[in-house]
């Protein structure tokens, strides 16, 4: 085989893998639905919001750290956030999925541990970037904590937080209200109210930011 045909066969391979990801994200996560979720549009004190919390757009996700379609999904949220600034609220819940995903519970309860020291987002891009070290390690929890040393935490604090039950309870009521909207896969977005189909494409998903810019 030349060299040109095996670099043609590994980029098909990788835009294959990628759209792989992106389908079996819009499958596990349902089709889209015209209901306006009021729940979804509003936000809340306990919110974590990358954006303006004034923003006359909020986009919201249900997420899981150990998810690998969230962890795609998150580059496109950081440009997104990125490029439309103020103008766009993005919301974080949690949606840990503990039937197949052990360690996503407590990779949430961490990253609103380090939400606490106001690094709520730090700590979300290292989780996601380090998705594999953790998810794969037999102890996860070390790991959380050497990633909180690592940002700078006060460490102790941030051990400790993790066993307050208002973080605990944070998250698991995240889970039960995506739960009581219908949410069944991770991701799963909701803008203005309405839950979108997972997009296949950065292009797709931003058509839907500026077809809702336009409304307003």
């Amino acid at each position: 085989m030349n060299r040109t045909a095996f670099w043609a066969i590994i980029g098909t391979l990788l835009v294959g893998g990628v759209w792989a990801i992106t389908w079996m994200a819009s499958q596990s996560a349902g089709e889209g639905e015209t209901v306006v979720q009021e729940e979804t549009a509003q936000i809340r004190e306990s919110d974590q919001v990358k954006g303006s919390r004034e923003a006359s757009l909020v986009l919201v996700e249900y997420s899981d750290f150990q998810c690998p379609a969230c962890q795609f999904y998150a580059g496109w949220i950081s440009q997104l956030a990125e490029t439309y600034g103020d103008d766009l609220a993005f919301v974080y819940r949690h949606f840990p999925l503990r039937s197949i995903h052990a360690q996503a519970e407590q990779a949430a309860i961490a990253a609103e541990a380090a939400g606490r020291q106001g690094m709520f987002w730090e700590y979300h891009d290292v989780l996601f970037q380090r998705q594999k070290e953790w998810a794969e390690s037999g102890s996860a929890s070390q790991l959380f904590l050497s990633y909180a040393q690592t940002l700078g935490l006060d460490v102790e604090a941030f051990a400790s937080d993790m066993k307050d039950s208002e973080i605990q309870d944070k998250v698991r009521r995240d889970l039960a209200e995506g739960q009581v909207l219908g949410v069944r896969g991770t991701p799963t977005f909701f803008l203005q109210g309405v839950r979108i189909q997972n997009p296949q494409t950065y292009a797709e998903l931003e058509q839907h930011i500026l077809r809702e810019l336009q409304k307003n």
